[in-house]
């Protein structure tokens, strides 16, 4: 007895299983716009500027964590390097 499942899934519509190049494009360009708007509306107002520019200084700075982090967590050798990068 098999208990093995060989059946490979079908791609619904006859497309594969990956995103098209242009739709990934056009989504990554469409997220860069809406993350400008903010500061083109906001761009007479130095106060709420400001705020926004912390705003997306400290997302940066989160995903960079996040990213050493897990790097860190799969490597002993990454962890003793990356880990006080991380900390400071």
């Amino acid at each position: 007895m098999n208990n093995i499942d060989t059946n490979k899934p079908e791609a619904h519509g006859g497309q594969g299983v990956m995103a098209s190049t242009n739709k990934v494009l056009i989504t990554y360009l469409l997220s860069m716009v809406l993350a400008a708007l903010p500061i083109v509306l906001l761009v007479d107002d130095a106060h709420w500027l400001n705020i926004l520019a912390f705003t997306y200084l400290m997302g940066g700075l989160a995903a960079r964590g996040t990213s050493l982090v897990a790097l860190a967590a799969s490597s002993r050798w990454a962890m003793g390097c990356f880990l006080p990068l991380v900390l400071t």
